[in-house]
């Protein structure tokens, strides 16, 4: 049986806190181009809520989660 949907998981990737400018840039780029039928996770350890990624998904109403302890 075939799936409609592609999920992604992406484990500590740091564009939600200390990633480097050129990293973060990369994937805010890359994020405007994704296919409806995949759905990303970004799984973080750490999230910055005053970094540009975080206002990117704000502006784009998309799901940030934050559950660390």
């Amino acid at each position: 049986m075939l799936c409609d949907k592609k999920l992604i998981i992406i484990k500590d990737s740091k564009i939600f806190s200390k990633a480097k400018e050129e990293v973060k840039e990369y994937w805010l780029k890359r994020l405007d181009n994704i296919p409806e039928y995949v759905i990303l996770i970004f799984d973080e350890k750490e999230i910055d809520k005053r970094s540009e990624s975080v206002r990117y998904f704000e502006k784009r109403e998309i799901l940030l989660w934050n559950n660390v302890g």
